[in-house]
């Protein structure tokens, strides 16, 4: 059953397959300018809102059905090409966003050296296309 995408990475769960996420955290934020007024308090002008900000941790393991370097290296990919990505959950497009920062946790490795398990931690931004 799929859960979601982004990019190539498929979140999904079957009897062959288990690749999904956890600690899924967003930010959204104000933007704000604060103008100085003498004698008084400043007054904030409300400026719009700040690009979204989403964090996840992702289990890849090879004894779900998943190959983790494969799939860091297309998280990886993403990173170089600094292509924006749909984000979707549960059929519901959340936005688009770009791959801001990846931390890499090695869980398994066998004795020849291949992955067998990684915990890998992404931090995602959004993308706004304001071309007219």
């Amino acid at each position: 059953m799929s859960i979601g995408t982004f990019g190539k990475i498929v979140f999904e769960t079957s009897s062959e397959k288990v690749l999904t996420f956890d600690g899924f955290e967003r930010q959204t934020k104000a933007r704000f300018a604060s103008h100085t007024v003498i004698g008084q308090k400043p007054v904030l002008e409300h400026l719009g809102t700040d690009l979204d900000q989403i964090s996840m941790n992702i289990l890849f393991d090879a004894f779900l059905g998943v190959n983790p370097l494969e799939q860091i290296n297309a998280l990886r990919e993403m990173i170089s090409y600094g292509e924006e990505q749909n984000l979707v959950i549960n059929d519901e497009k959340i936005g688009k966003f770009v791959i801001e920062s990846m931390n890499e946790n090695w869980k398994a490795v066998d004795n020849k050296g291949r992955l067998l398990a990684a915990q890998v931690s992404i931090t995602l931004k959004e993308y706004v296309d304001n071309a007219v």
